[in-house]
């Protein structure tokens, strides 16, 4: 008896908590069409045809969009969420029942659907960037500051100003965040003196993916990445792939044609 008790209890608690935070942060965010931005970010669920569920994200993407840089600050809290030891032991204990059930989104879910957010924005997110670099710095968890660093690729060249930071990174011991500070440094392709060296470098990690992420990195900053064309020749002898070919093509398509590349 003392056990179901407990477990009602905990199911109370997590429901009233999950609906206070849930409308806290309704109270702060942008709407559009009558719904609020995090709305719009839950994943559409599949149903029906695919062309019908394809067109279903599509207008959650415009809806982002529409909404515009006045997202920025939603999403910016959404990448700081934080699942607290007793929250996370509450929501294990309510789910050991049966007769409630629990719409639970856990923080990494909120990182998530940020990302996405900056990712569906783009450019309009540039205002984020200083935010995002102090987010990723923050090690509020893993997640957090991963999604961080993709989102100011997503942001594009708007965001130069984290490239210092986006160095340090792509030299982290970790290697995920390696690989999103690499692919952020092609897509926000600025500073190629010192940006471009750095991905040169990366042609040698230890990691495959960190390797392959170099290459498209390389090949977004095009005739601007002539400094790595000796290195990309070399690693064209160990891996001649599609992907490694098309990045020399695009840097120097001189190069690629006195190497043999076709």
């Amino acid at each position: 008896m003392r056990k179901r008790y407990r477990i009602a209890l905990a199911v109370l608690l997590v429901a009233v908590a999950g609906v206070i935070a849930w409308e806290l942060l309704r109270l702060r965010e942008p709407l559009y069409q009558g719904k609020a931005l995090t709305v719009w970010l839950t994943p559409q669920r599949y149903s029906g045809t695919f062309d019908a569920w394809q067109a279903q994200v599509r207008k959650a993407d415009e809806a982002v969009l529409r909404i515009g840089s006045k997202a920025v600050p939603a999403l910016l809290r959404m990448l700081q969420a934080k699942d607290s030891a007793l929250k996370v032991s509450l929501i294990n204990l309510a789910r050991r029942q049966h007769i409630i059930r629990i719409e639970y989104t856990s923080a990494a879910e909120w990182h998530h659907r940020a990302r996405h957010g900056f990712e569906v924005l783009g450019a309009q997110g540039k205002s984020a960037v200083p935010a995002l670099i102090d987010i990723a710095n923050q090690n509020i968890s893993r997640t957090s500051e991963l999604d961080a660093i993709d989102a100011l690729g997503f942001i594009g060249p708007s965001a130069e100003q984290a490239v210092p930071s986006l160095l340090r990174w792509a030299t982290n011991a970790d290697s995920e965040m390696r690989c999103n500070a690499i692919l952020a440094l092609g897509k926000i392709h600025s500073d190629p003196d010192r940006v471009v060296l750095a991905l040169t470098n990366a042609l040698q990690d230890s990691y495959v993916p960190a390797r392959i992420d170099a290459l498209i990195a390389l090949q977004h900053f095009g005739p601007d990445a002539k400094l790595a064309v000796p290195a990309l020749l070399e690693f064209l002898k160990s891996d001649n792939t599609t992907r490694s070919i098309d990045a020399l093509k695009a840097i120097d398509p001189e190069a690629a044609a006195k190497a043999g590349v076709k």
